[in-house]
């Protein structure tokens, strides 16, 4: 029998408290094999080294359990290894539940918004008896947040948030009763952007969102945030980022959309209307639009464009069932045609 000197048998528990530090979830044999095949001159067999590592861990029993350097519970080590938790979160839409005639409009880019468009909208909105409206993301510019080259003697963020807060009022006025729902776009998340970036402990605090300063609970209006789609009676709504890079260009932006969903969206982001047919062999029928903005049509940034004013109607019959008007405003009159 090979007697080892204290030296020895030390370096061989250092050893072991190492290997258990790094791998906290081997088995003990498992980290048994790896000491043996690591080091065979401290670890002569398997069997030396999983004796090591029981009385390390205190599972050697009861007696020489408080000489443990490393204790454990009897084979919590993974006798059977489990998956980790994943911080992943499940996207889960908002639903549009029962019978409604929706207004679907995006893309104000308030302060830089047309009011004439505006206007155009919301009164053919009355007509229709709308009873409820999605603001489609872009509501506001958030112009000096951005991480863009930027102008300065532009209206700052206080000067948004005043005039965004008098278009919610005035959109709450004409429409008492309505249920408003305001899904974020990017333009809104260069706020959470600028707060990441610039003061994250911040921004981790109650009452410090866009949504907080321009009084959507006073108004009364449900904010879907974190990309969340919005679901109609199954059309899905975005606002158009969420389709990633080049998502509002291209020859036909609800072509794009139907290529990156495979299934009936609507979207704005690409400040112009379009819409997309596509029949399957087994004679489903699936409609994409994009819908108009209601901004500036020739900012400095982009002064030669394709964009065109425009907003949708909306009227969900049944939780399958609903027909869809994508308006173009054009010379202040309305043109558009109707889907099923």
């Amino acid at each position: 029998m090979v007697k080892r000197s204290k030296k020895s048998i030390e370096k061989r528990r250092e050893y072991v408290l190492f290997a258990l530090e790094k791998y906290p979830d081997y088995p003990t044999r498992t980290l048994a094999r790896k000491l043996h095949n690591d080091d065979k001159n401290l670890f002569p067999t398997i069997e030396k080294a999983r004796h090591a590592i029981r009385y390390a861990t205190g599972t050697k029993g009861k007696d020489l359990a408080k000489y443990a350097r490393h204790p454990r519970a009897k084979k919590a080590a993974g006798q059977k290894l489990e998956l980790p938790e994943s911080e992943a979160k499940p996207l889960k839409p908002f639903h549009i539940k029962g019978k409604n005639r929706i207004l679907v409009f995006s893309d104000l880019h308030i302060p830089y918004h047309n009011k004439p468009a505006i206007k155009i909208a919301i009164e053919e909105a009355k007509r229709q008896r709308v009873n409820v409206i999605v603001l489609l993301g872009d509501v506001l510019d958030c112009y000096q947040l951005s991480r863009w080259d930027r102008d300065p003697k532009k209206p700052n963020i206080a000067k948004e948030i005043e005039v965004c807060q008098r278009f919610l009022a005035y959109l709450r006025q004409e429409f008492p009763k309505a249920k408003i729902i305001w899904k974020e776009g990017n333009h809104e998340e260069r706020w959470k952007a600028y707060f990441y970036q610039n003061a994250p402990e911040i921004a981790v605090l109650p009452g410090t969102s866009l949504y907080d300063y321009v009084n959507c609970e006073t108004f009364k209006i449900e904010v879907v945030d974190e990309r969340r789609p919005i679901n109609v009676s199954g059309l899905w709504l975005y606002h158009g980022q969420e389709f990633g890079k080049g998502s509002g260009g291209g020859v036909n932006q609800a072509r794009g959309q139907w290529m990156k969903t495979y299934t009936s969206t609507i979207a704005g982001h690409g400040h112009r209307s379009s819409t997309n047919v596509e029949t399957t062999a087994k004679g489903e029928v699936f409609i994409s639009y994009s819908i108009g903005c209601l901004c500036d049509l020739n900012p400095n940034y982009a002064s030669v464009n394709k964009w065109n004013h425009g907003f949708g109607i909306l009227n969900q019959t049944t939780p399958n069932k609903y027909t869809f008007n994508n308006y173009i405003i054009l010379n202040g009159e309305i043109f558009g045609n109707s889907h099923e």
